[in-house]
Formats: structure tokens, sequence, C-alpha cells
């Protein structure tokens, strides 16, 4: 059963009881996260996150993770563009004791200057990690291409010369800005009895102040119709292929989740068939679509070998270009409606899955998480509701393309751009390399250009 409560200070407390469980899994969510940070700032949300683990008056971050360890719980947290979340999971008798330790954290954490330097350290080790993983790069490259100097383009992580030089005043002055009441949801699903939670919430938070909701950013201008290309030292050429879609909560998102599946989310799908299962170009392929609160993007990634990398981007077009032309097969919807289906119920048997999806609809849209809304959504799709979602979103001059990867890949995206009537291959300058032959091999291809 779904309750909800408002504290007087504006805290929202959700609640999901699962009586058969013997666990709890409780989240606390602020709405912050990498958008909502100044250039200057950004990896502020991320390096904030990672401070509050390190100890307050009365625990050192040592003794925070021993007394989880002692009760067999789990304790971490994660920062998105929109939001960062602390979550603990453990036995139905630890979570009065569980929100303690996090309520001492949240509120109390003094952010030692040691701590401050050596954490910076940790997060400056984990942005070399992530720039080890070119799919993850190529990712946020898109990104940043697409939302040029908008915020919700900057990276999570944000750049190395940014965290290194944060202060404790900065960390001190961002939580104090941006973790207040009004802000914060508290979700809880499991064994947890609703009156009994709100009560040790209001204990333990009640004090928190609210704060001055600051002004929304401006909604993001997509950069459209470019190419762009960073050279890396990597085996493959990392492509992004993407266009701006629908936001979270558009009536319009359930035509596209199953359009998303059909044309990447599975084995089965037009991407993984044709680039992978049919001419072997391809190891990793799969489209995507991505929803915020006001925007959303859609788009496919590969990943293949220099000399490949136009044919393949050659195939990805002509697939987006089918389906904006043609939309789905009624086997191809009704498989991806199979699809989507199963996996969203699937998903929802973790407990953490069903906090999440509860404490965004709160923390977003001011709302009780329904459940069964997906499903019904899904149930409800046409084919002509697809097809009309691709022809509207499949435009050529709607999109942006992306790719990281050695200089062989380089030379020959140079020769291509983006019109109106698609993607344009150029004059191919003479070049005995096996990348030039594969582009004179498919110079002119391009989106059929509108009657």
């Amino acid at each position: 059963m779904y309750q909800k409560t408002v504290l007087p200070n504006g805290i929202r407390v959700i609640s999901e009881s699962i009586p058969y469980l013997r666990s709890f899994t409780v989240g606390f969510f602020y709405r912050v996260g990498s958008q909502d940070e100044l250039p200057e700032e950004n990896g502020l949300s991320h390096a904030l996150e990672h401070l509050m683990f390190k100890g307050t008056p009365s625990r050192t971050a040592r003794q925070i993770a021993e007394a989880f360890d002692a009760i067999g719980g789990q304790l971490n947290a994660f920062t998105t563009r929109e939001y960062t979340c602390y979550y603990a999971r453990g036995l139905d008798e630890y979570l009065p004791v569980s929100l303690e330790i996090m309520a001492d954290m949240l509120l109390n954490a003094n952010f030692p200057n040691e701590e401050v330097e050596k954490e910076k350290a940790v997060i400056l080790e984990e942005i070399k990690m992530y720039d080890d993983e070119p799919e993850e790069v190529v990712h946020d490259f898109f990104l940043q291409t697409i939302w040029r100097g908008h915020p919700l383009g900057q990276t999570i992580l944000g750049p190395a010369a940014n965290v290194a030089g944060f202060t404790r005043e900065q960390v001190v002055d961002f939580k104090e800005r941006w973790y207040t009441a009004d802000r914060l949801v508290v979700a809880a699903v499991g064994r947890v009895d609703h009156q009994q939670l709100v009560e040790r919430i209001a204990e333990l938070f009640g004090s928190l102040r609210r704060g001055a909701l600051p002004a929304a950013p401006a909604l993001p201008v997509a950069d459209l119709a470019k190419v762009t290309y960073r050279r890396r030292r990597t085996g493959q050429v990392h492509l992004v292929l993407g266009a701006p879609a629908y936001a979270r909560n558009d009536p319009r998102r359930f035509a596209l989740f199953l359009l998303d599946t059909a044309l990447g989310g599975g084995m089965s799908s037009r991407l993984f068939q044709g680039l992978r299962e049919e001419r072997g170009l391809v190891y990793n392929t799969y489209s995507f679509y991505s929803a915020f609160d006001e925007v959303g993007l859609v788009g496919a990634y590969a990943a293949t070998a220099p000399e490949r990398s136009l044919q393949v981007v050659d195939l990805m077009w002509a697939e987006f270009a089918r389906v904006a032309r043609e939309g789905l097969s009624p086997d191809e919807l009704e498989r991806a409606r199979s699809q989507v289906k199963g996996n969203y119920v699937l998903a929802l048997e973790n407990p953490g899955n069903r906090m999440s999806e509860a404490a965004r609809a709160e923390l977003f849209d001011g709302r009780p998480w329904d459940p069964d809304e997906m499903l019904r959504g899904i149930s409800q799709v046409t084919l002509e509701e697809v097809r009309a979602v691709a022809a509207e979103l499949f435009r050529p001059e709607r999109f942006t393309l992306v790719g990281l990867g050695p200089a062989a890949g380089e030379r020959a995206w140079r020769q291509l751009r983006l019109e109106a009537g698609g993607l344009v291959w150029g004059d191919i300058l003479s070049d005995s390399s096996d990348t030039a032959k594969a582009a004179a091999r498919i110079r002119s291809s391009r989106f059929p250009r509108k009657k």
C-alpha cells in the first residue's frame, strides 16, 4: 500500500508496505544534480555526495561504514543530472538505527579539510576510470555537443580541473543552498510502517529548513545537424547518432518506448540484427531513449573498426529512415510491447527500483506513483501512433552525430555533413586506405527528401 505524508517543513515522506519482505529499502532523494551547477561548479553535486560519507562530529567515516556492516546492511549513493540519492537496505528490524545514521550523515557532515583533499583524489581517479571507458565518454560527448552550453550537457563527474580546485567552503555553501527540506523526498519500500517512518523522519529532520527555490534554467536548445569527431587512441570508433525527443511525462513517450525497443532494445532488434547478426560489423550496438523532466533524447550507439565506421553510420541512417517512412510491422510492435512490459514488471520485483520509481514521481511531479500507468500506456499504443512518432522525431535535420576514435576514422569523418535532406558524404580525398574506399562506396547516403 502506497502512503504519503508532508511534514510541516516540506519534506515529503512516501512508503510502500510489502509485508512479506523481511527487509527495508529507504532513500533520501534531493532534487539537485549536475544540471543545477554553474560551469565553475560542475562536478560539485557528485563531490558532495562522496563527502557526505566522510564523517560527522560523532562518527568517523570508518565508524559509519562499520555501523552498517555490523547490522548486515548496505549504504550507498549516486548522483544524476537531475537529483542525488542516498539509500540503504537492511533487515527490517534495523530501519530505525539506519535512519539515525543516515540523518547524522546528511545533517551533520563536517567535511574535514584532510578528508576533502583525500576524496578529491579519489574522484579524480574515478574520472580517469570513466575516461578509460570510451562508451561512457562518447555519450557524454554527445550530450555536450547537442546541448552545447546548457547545464544538461555537463558531465556528472565534472572536469578534473574543477574537482581539483574545489574547497571546503564551496562544498558547505552548495549543501546549504540545495539540501533543503522542500527539495527532499524520503521513500521507503518493504516491511515498513508508514506512521512510524513519518514520526522518525519528523524527529530527525524536523528542524531542516526550507530553501529559496532557485529559478529553473532555461530549456536547452539543441545544437542540431552537427557532425563532430574527437580523436582518441582506441581500437574502435565509438559513435552516437541522436535527436531531441519527449520529456518524462509526454503522453507520446509510450509509443517512443516501443519504437526504441524495436530499433535497438534487444537481440531481435533491427540494429542488433542488421549490424551484428547479418553483417558482423559490431559487437555492441543499441538504441536509447533518455527522458528528463522537460526534454528528452533518442538515438543509437555502436562501436566498430575505423574502416567500417562509415558503413555503420550509413546503415543506422537507413534504419531511422525506414522506420520514419514505414513505421513498425504488427509483429515488431507486439514483440516490443511484450518486451517492454516484461522488463518493466521484472524490474519492479526489486524493491530498490520500486523505491526509485515512487521517489521520482513525487520529486518531479508531486503525485503518487502508479505502477500500472506504464503497463496501461504501453498496452494502448497503436501502429499509427508509433509511425507518427517516428515521422516526427526522425527527420534528418534534427539529428546530431558524434564519433570518438583513432585518427584513421577522423580522416573519413571530415567528409560528412548533415543537411535538411539527410546525411551527405562529401568528396573523398585521394586516399588508398580502407576507410576511404569504404566511404567512396557509400558516398551518397540520404534520408529521402520530403515532398
